[in-house]
């Protein structure tokens, strides 16, 4: 979850414009600031016209840096898929399972807050794609397969 701290770090990493301090009820003392970090970053501002170009230097860092979050929630959400779908394949892989190694499986299904599903005699329902319920914990432990040394 983005928190509005990671977020000022993300965009004040990202960005050459280090004025989100300044956004906010500092806003109007901190005009000549942004002013000035907009020159250095946009060249001059045109003469008389500070006002709409300390506003433009804002919308144009806000609009980069929405960009790169709009990127990151992407990833998240893709992040987010690939991981769901690996867990639902290891759920449905414990199912199958369960009559060659009944310990092993159980504890998967455990893990994955799935324990409920090991006493299911329908294999061909509990097998179904998509029944894992999302939002649950999963739970780490030593390894079901340790390596033999």
């Amino acid at each position: 979850m983005t928190t509005l701290k990671s977020m000022e770090a993300r965009l004040q990493a990202q960005s050459a414009l280090h004025f989100l301090p300044y956004i906010g009820p500092e806003y109007g003392v901190a005009a000549p600031r942004i002013a000035m970090l907009g020159e250095a970053a946009h060249g001059p501002a045109p003469a008389g016209q500070n006002r709409s170009f300390v506003r433009s230097v804002v919308r144009t860092a806000l609009d980069e840096s929405a960009k790169g979050m709009k990127g990151a929630i992407a990833k998240a959400d893709e992040l987010a898929f690939v991981i769901y779908n690996l867990l639902e394949a290891i759920r449905i892989a414990a199912h199958l399972l369960m009559p060659l190694m009944p310990q092993t499986s159980a504890e998967a299904l455990r893990r994955l807050s799935c324990e409920d599903e090991a006493a299911s005699d329908d294999l061909k329902g509990i097998c179904a794609w998509g029944l894992l319920a999302g939002g649950q914990p999963v739970e780490k432990g030593d390894p079901l397969f340790p390596r033999l040394a």
